[in-house]
């Protein structure tokens, strides 16, 4: 459990060969979609692996699976929980 005066800075290298296939199941159908939408390949890549790896992050913290950690309604913000631990 984290307390309200902790902070916690992440920096993860996203490797150049990590294969997208391996964390498609870990994203939402529009972060997928969004991932498409992306003119170039390695931006593409990017996008997915940050955004799996943000959902492993947040589903440790918060002990849910990553796939429960899903993307809001907004594009401008950032993933959010959809359900907390009871």
């Amino acid at each position: 459990m984290l307390s309200s005066a902790a902070v916690h800075l992440w920096w993860l290298p996203l490797p150049q060969s990590a294969p997208v296939e391996a964390v498609e199941s870990l994203l939402s159908a529009d972060e997928r979609q969004r991932a498409r939408r992306f003119r170039r390949p390695a931006a593409a890549r990017q996008f997915c692996l940050g955004r799996a790896r943000l959902r492993t992050i947040l589903g440790s913290y918060l002990g849910l699976p990553p796939s429960t950690c899903g993307s809001p309604t907004r594009p401008t913000a950032g993933p959010i929980c959809q359900k907390f631990p009871t």
